[in-house]
């Protein structure tokens, strides 16, 4: 979801991961999300929020890696859910492996909320990811508009 007209590294990088994600659920692409959902149907995926720092290539260059948080939520009895997490898991990673200056650093279990009132929590993965890009700004250049008469 973008905000107004403007376009970031960050809508950008969101549309990627989005996209690998709906890729590494085959059976069920409607579940990934670019956001957290309002509401967790597992299986399902999404997107958070990133954390962003600037990274140093040597001799003053420098450029900004956002770290981005990728969940994957199952349910189901205990054998199930953990088949569906090594099965999500290794989907995941490779689909992010395939994306330009993504590099997955980390993968860990969680519980989810299943937001249901009685306390009930699903298992979960997050798979973080580092993107690089490139760049010190975020907001991308608007294009010159071209000038016929001049």
């Amino acid at each position: 979801m973008r905000l107004g007209d403007r376009v970031t590294r960050l809508d950008d990088t969101r549309q990627a991961l989005h996209a690998a994600l709906a890729s590494a659920l085959p059976y069920a692409p409607d579940r990934a999300h670019a956001v957290p959902p309002d509401q967790i149907v597992a299986p399902c995926m999404w997107v958070d929020v990133p954390s962003i720092r600037v990274d140093d290539l040597g001799r003053g260059a420098q450029f900004v890696v956002s770290t981005w948080p990728l969940y994957l939520v199952v349910d189901g009895a205990d054998p199930v859910q953990v088949a569906w997490l090594d099965d999500g898991v290794a989907r995941m990673w490779d689909q992010l492996d395939a994306l330009p200056y993504t590099t997955a650093v980390a993968g860990n279990p969680t519980a989810i909320d299943a937001g249901t009132g009685v306390g009930t929590s699903l298992r979960a993965y997050v798979i973080t990811v580092d993107v690089q890009h490139m760049a010190r700004t975020l907001c991308l250049p608007k294009l010159a508009t071209a000038n016929p008469g001049g």
